[in-house]
């Protein structure tokens, strides 16, 4: 999210710490995420059949307003195989 609250991408990933403590010899980095554009994102909801609203910009929010706007729509998808 940016600053004004406003989706700009969707984590699909984030960097192991367990293997980033591995890899840089015990330290581990923080937010290493990786994300799908929000331009992708809505590509996919529209082929789905679900609509995205929109944003042009607004104020800027707290980092406190932009957490509670988020919790509304913020969930964990944890796939295993």
């Amino acid at each position: 999210m940016d600053a004004t609250g406003a989706v700009i991408g969707v984590t699909t990933s984030t960097y192991s710490t367990n293997k980033a403590a591995q890899a840089t010899g015990g330290t581990t980095p923080q937010n290493v995420n990786f994300a799908i554009k929000a331009d992708v994102m809505r590509t996919f909801l529209a082929s789905s059949g679900i609509s995205a609203e929109t944003s042009t910009g607004g104020r800027e929010l707290s980092p406190p307003d932009i957490g509670e706007r988020a919790r509304a729509f913020t969930v964990m998808i944890e796939c295993k195989g």
